[in-house]
């Protein structure tokens, strides 16, 4: 099993290469290519829903932790923020929407998503099975 650690400051711009080392890292495990692919999707929006929905200053950063084993991917994306309320079943939201559709998407990238609220961080978490 190996395992990825990244922080980096809640900025959009930091987005892409912590999603660069995430997907080198994946490489060098040799998942699939197919698979990383989806996880930095994931990833992507996940992060950039941290960044963008961070409150104030008191969360300047976001954290990352990637798993990876013989049949799965596993990332942890934690922030400090307020908890996002999770909804019952991920649907598209109305075409003119200018928001809502991450989870959707996410959810429809990988094989398990979930969410939680633990001493004081948010955690969404999401595997990708490799077999």
């Amino acid at each position: 099993m190996a395992r990825l650690d990244l922080t980096f400051p809640s900025e959009l711009p930091q987005v892409r290469a912590v999603a660069e080392e995430v997907k080198a890292f994946l490489s060098r495990q040799q998942v699939p290519k197919r698979i990383i692919q989806e996880c930095e999707l994931a990833l992507v929006e996940a992060c950039n829903n941290a960044v963008v929905h961070r409150i104030s200053r008191n969360s300047p950063e976001v954290n990352v932790e990637v798993v990876c084993s013989e049949t799965l991917v596993e990332v942890r994306v934690l922030d400090f923020n307020t908890p996002i309320p999770w909804p019952e079943e991920f649907k598209l939201p109305p075409i003119d929407a200018e928001t809502g559709r991450g989870l959707f998407m996410i959810h429809s990238l990988v094989n398990e998503l979930s969410y939680e609220r633990k001493e004081g961080r948010n955690c969404l978490r999401f595997m990708k099975r490799l077999v």
